[in-house]
């Protein structure tokens, strides 16, 4: 915890120590400080740390080949929760597309003697597939002929993982999958697979039967049938919700709630994905229910690691998408807000995890309305602020293409988009903040860049501010 709150604030020589250190006990005989080792490596590594411990994942990589089993299974402990809260950065330039070995090395691993080791290589492969890393890809074959090699593998944690890699190679790679079908089915999971939009319509005669079955397999103790039957539920939630609410969806809605505070990640994940779909299809039919649902995920916030808490920002987004100007009573604020505004405060001007935050801050700016105004001020000057690094950066790397990087114009485009949600939600009270700024000058930049997306966000803020505060756009 100390680690987590207060890393980047330690002084060089402390952070080095701890880093070398965890590198030195990895293999620790105790498997409880192996995983505490894991945890402190993914933790120091999720604070951005991954670019500047370079060293980490080539020896992290090295220490698989260890004959001493401890130090092979610490190893690929901290490599599994690496994998699982950075795999788009472990996919990336940025750190010279490490996956490329990475990948061959984990499917090396699923041979091992130790079943614990399997199950480490298969879970961390399954990380890259939903995103269609190129490296796994390139190893599609290899891949899926060792998954059917593992799927009477003696261990149930093995197995598990195999089923769970078959469940998304269904959806992302069905074509390489086609010559296996009757392995497939033979393996199946403990669970019904998520329905194909094609044969909906012949399900619905059985759901009221299927429905009340699929919520009891939320409680399952398998954590992979409770992953499942979320993932399954969210197909039906345009069926769920045209029925009486009592009958279904209080019950689903309930049930999906508990899932959120699963002890199991992917559990989380799928319940989260599941209840923004949910929320999609129910819009004002959880109004009444806003109450339980923000205790809820407000105490997620807590809970949840890097990867997760993106889903977790697009549920609320949805949220207050869905239940809109309902949402802004004096209570359910002062339940939301605090934990939004203090990731907001945690996370720097260069961090992509913003992108995902400013999205969901536009949604809640747009449904509290003037609900949002003690809190806008702070909220408005930093996406100005976004807007004028982007495009200063963007004139320096114009002017010297050979000293400066290009900027990353997402940061600027997500932040025009929160300046239209304020400005939709709190109308004319925006009008002093336009006034004690130089947005207008900004957004006539903006609206003559290169990129149509940016130009699309500027030209939606301008009809906005229009609306809002025309006083200030007439000159222009």
């Amino acid at each position: 915890n100390n680690v987590k709150a207060h890393y980047q604030s330690f002084p060089q020589p402390v952070a080095e120590f701890i880093k070398q250190e965890c590198l030195n006990n990895i293999g620790d005989a105790s498997s409880l400080i192996r995983a505490t080792i894991g945890i402190l490596i993914t933790t120091i590594a999720s604070k951005g740390e991954l670019q500047m411990w370079p060293e980490l994942l080539p020896q992290l990589c090295n220490l698989l080949n260890s004959e001493d089993y401890n130090t092979c299974e610490g190893a690929f402990g901290a490599l599994q929760k690496i994998c699982e809260d950075s795999s788009e950065l472990l996919d990336s330039d940025a750190l010279n597309r490490p996956l490329n070995v990475m990948i061959p090395k984990f499917l090396q691993f699923f041979k091992h003697c130790s079943p614990k080791i399997r199950s480490h290589a298969i879970a961390c492969v399954n990380q890259f597939i939903m995103d269609r890393a190129q490296a796994l890809m390139e190893n599609i074959d290899t891949f899926i002929e060792h998954l059917f090699a593992l799927a009477v593998d003696e261990d149930p944690e093995v197995r598990k993982n195999v089923c769970r890699a078959l469940v998304m190679l269904l959806e992302v790679r069905i074509d390489r999958l086609i010559p296996h079908m009757h392995s497939i089915i033979q393996v199946g999971p403990a669970a019904p697979l998520p329905p194909s939009p094609g044969c909906m319509q012949g399900m619905v005669p059985y759901l009221p039967e299927l429905i009340p079955h699929l919520i009891r397999c939320l409680s399952d103790k398998k954590a992979l049938v409770r992953s499942i039957a979320c993932w399954t539920l969210s197909r039906y939630a345009h069926w769920v919700v045209s029925q009486p609410p009592d009958m279904y969806l209080k019950p689903l809605m309930t049930e999906l709630l508990k899932r959120i505070l699963d002890s199991n990640k992917r559990v989380q994940e799928a319940a989260c994905s599941a209840f923004a779909t949910l929320e999609e299809e129910a819009c004002t039919e959880l109004v009444p229910y806003l109450s339980f649902i923000l205790d809820t995920l407000v105490f997620a916030f807590g809970k949840y690691q890097h990867k997760n808490l993106l889903i977790l920002y697009d549920a609320i987004g949805t949220l207050a998408d869905s239940v809109g100007h309902h949402l802004n009573q004096p209570e359910y604020i002062q339940k939301l807000m605090p934990p939004l505004i203090q990731k907001w405060n945690e996370l720097k001007d260069e961090d992509k995890d913003l992108f995902p935050l400013l999205e969901c801050l536009s949604s809640v700016a747009t449904a509290l309305q003037s609900g949002f105004l003690p809190y806008c001020e702070p909220v408005y000057q930093r996406c100005v602020t976004l807007v004028q690094k982007t495009l200063a950066q963007a004139m320096m790397y114009n002017q010297h293409p050979e000293q400066y990087e290009a900027p990353d114009k997402d940061f600027m485009i997500v932040a025009l988009d929160l300046l239209s949600g304020l400005a939709e939600g709190l109308g004319c009270h925006v009008e002093q903040l336009v006034a004690r700024s130089n947005i207008m000058t900004l957004l006539f930049q903006c609206m003559q860049d290169t990129m149509p997306e940016v130009r699309q966000s500027s030209f939606a803020l301008l009809g906005d501010l229009t609306k809002a505060c025309f006083v200030h756009v007439k000159p222009c």
